[in-house]
């Protein structure tokens, strides 16, 4: 179950870290005829890309990938709601608990270029792919919310059910499985 954990940790939460750019970049089209968008070390790709300053809110839509040093997301369509300034913030780091095992806290909040990151959704064919130790997390939808610092893998009804692979092929498979990063642990459960 540790090797779950890691892979948990490694994959969603990293996922969501490396999406996580506010963009007042201007995409440009590719060779490739695709949207391509490249800021702090992350470099994304979709068929269409919007972004809405007064709501916050960018949208990535068809074949979305997103890759930096450590993982690789591939959906049909990435959604990355900003903290409005009225949002309660994340917790700091000193509030978080200290983990067993001498694991290492997790991450601070999700900043992006001028902001903080209040939900990442990816939905459609999402795979998630850890480049450090080769793990996936594979599901029809990943949901990240800042105010409970929790990633939630999902599929939709009929498909099959999320799961989470190992670089040994070791696998956890659940209809939710739920990672939080403010207590490391990894969750499964019925619907």
């Amino acid at each position: 179950m540790n090797n779950v954990k890691q892979i948990a940790g490694g994959s969603l939460v990293l996922a969501m870290l490396a999406v996580a750019a506010e963009a007042p970049v201007k995409p440009k089209a590719n060779p490739a005829g695709k949207v391509k968008v490249v800021q702090e070390g992350m470099k994304s790709t979709s068929d269409s890309f919007n972004y809405n300053l007064k709501k916050r809110l960018a949208i990535y839509e068809g074949s979305v990938r997103v890759i930096d040093s450590t993982l690789d997301l591939s959906c049909d369509k990435l959604t990355v709601v900003f903290v409005d300034k009225a949002d309660k913030p994340a917790p700091k780091a000193a509030e978080k608990p200290p983990l067993k095992g001498g694991a290492k806290a997790p991450p601070g909040p999700m900043v992006g270029m001028g902001g903080n990151v209040k939900m990442l959704i990816a939905e459609g064919n999402v795979v998630i792919i850890n480049l450090e130790n080769k793990s996936r997390a594979i599901g029809d939808r990943a949901v990240y919310t800042q105010l409970t610092e929790q990633v939630v893998l999902t599929s939709k009804l009929g498909n099959p059910l999320p799961k989470i692979i190992d670089q040994k092929g070791g696998e956890l498979s659940a209809p939710v499985i739920i990672y939080d990063r403010l207590t490391g642990n990894l969750g499964a459960k019925q619907n």
